[in-house]
């Protein structure tokens, strides 16, 4: 399977990449984006959605998770940036699947600051508990 190698591809050259991935069977994707007020995110799932559009898959399922962090002071310029930039990801993403958003704090009760591993795992709990899930369901989802 590709994901068994180490991969790393830029600009035009992911097209093959996912045109392997997508070729002669239906497919379940989970597309993973910050929500923030970085637009760059767009053009990348753009990208996707242009390939899945050219290459037209049997989608069994695809789902965007979009990860927002809190905890941090923006300003209202920044705020209304990041919530257009999720409402266009989403947009985006709309023909082949459902959205998720998941708010990811920078701290927990339990601890000041919290480890990336600590927030990935706290995202997925939370992303799995807005969709009624369980992480079952996740392993089953991504099988």
């Amino acid at each position: 399977m590709l994901w068994q190698y180490y991969v790393f591809r830029r600009g035009q050259e992911i097209h093959s990449t996912w045109d392997l991935l997508f070729a002669h069977r239906p497919i379940r994707l989970l597309y993973i984006a910050g929500s923030g007020f970085d637009i760059r995110t767009q053009k990348a799932l753009k990208a996707l959605a242009d390939s899945l559009r050219e290459a037209r898959p049997v989608i069994d399922q695809a789902k965007l998770l979009l990860v927002a962090f809190t905890g941090y002071q923006l300003s209202e310029e920044l705020q209304r940036q990041t919530a257009e930039n999720a409402k266009a990801l989403a947009e985006i993403f709309q023909e082949f699947g459902d959205t998720t958003t998941v708010s990811i704090g920078s701290s927990t009760p339990e601890e000041d600051d919290i480890s990336a591993s600590t927030a990935l795992r706290l995202g997925i709990e939370r992303a799995l508990a807005v969709r009624g899930e369980s992480l079952d369901s996740l392993v089953k989802f991504l099988a």
